[in-house]
């Protein structure tokens, strides 16, 4: 759909925007519109919340053992985590499509969305591929939206059929960019099992 759509935009900026998102902070498009704008910037993120609280649904996007995971996911934001990661503007591996801002030049350099990943991970493919032309992707910690998450296409984990199809898309992703697996260059390099 993202794909179809930046087909009909006219706009030098593209923003990815789900339909079940509750803006909270004000200017927060003007924020994401400055840090896009600087170069050598890939994809722009925001902080998002789990409605009406202060639960993190995302901070930006980390590689971990079992793939690509929302930082800080289920964390209170009222505390402080690992020097500022809910706090700073900051370089991550990826952001969620969610809400993201990217030039239209890199969206059309990418090939935008990959649209074999039909329902997850293509928002990091995404990322990946910006990470791989020297683009940096950055989470910016003062915009803050609500993520009514899932509410319009439902939870991956109800459903076997969906699970099965996400365990692909992450090994398709992960045969697209063998150099992320297991490797987060912004979380200190190799991830490893407990």
């Amino acid at each position: 759909m993202n794909n179809r759509a930046v087909k009909e935009a006219k706009g030098e900026y593209l923003l990815l925007l789900n339909d079940d998102m509750e803006v909270v902070t004000r200017d927060w498009m003007e924020l994401l519109l400055g840090q896009a704008a600087q170069e050598n910037i890939g994809a722009v993120g925001a902080k998002l919340l789990y409605p009406e609280s202060e639960r993190i649904q995302h901070v930006g996007i980390t590689n971990a053992v079992d793939g690509p995971v929302h930082k800080l996911l289920g964390h209170e934001d009222r505390k402080e985590y690992h020097y500022g990661r809910n706090r700073l503007v900051y370089n991550t591996v990826g952001v969620t499509g969610a809400c993201l801002m990217i030039k239209r030049e890199l969206y059309d350099k990418v090939g935008g969305l990959n649209e074999e990943l039909k329902g997850a991970y293509n928002d990091v493919e995404l990322c990946f591929s910006l990470l791989e032309l020297g683009y940096r992707n950055v989470v910016r910690n003062d915009v803050v939206l609500y993520h009514h998450e899932s509410m319009s296409r439902g939870a991956d984990s109800r459903s076997d059929s969906k699970m099965k199809r996400l365990k692909w898309e992450r090994d398709k992703l992960y045969s697209l960019h063998p150099q992320f697996y297991r490797y987060d260059p912004y979380e200190g390099g190799s991830v490893s099992g407990g």
